[in-house]
């Protein structure tokens, strides 16, 4: 069975269309539809270097941040 809401490439907004690029940590490719709401500061991006602990010793530093943020 098709389903009711079909998405045909008219429904695109038209090439150079774009009013507002958006660029850094958490930014898909998608489109998205939505309200809008202004949130706090910009988080800084991640360091361009590689890790340089064992993976365990960045896994512990990866759950150690989870339980600080679940914390708060």
């Amino acid at each position: 069975m098709n389903s009711p809401v079909s998405w045909s490439p008219t429904s695109m907004p038209e090439i150079g269309t774009v009013r507002a690029q958006y660029e850094g940590v958490g930014v898909g490719t998608a489109a998205v539809a939505g309200p809008v709401a202004r949130m706090g500061q910009t988080p800084p991006e991640p360091p361009d270097s590689p890790a340089t602990g064992s993976p365990d010793d960045e896994r512990a530093t990866a759950f150690a941040a989870l339980a600080a943020v679940a914390a708060d």
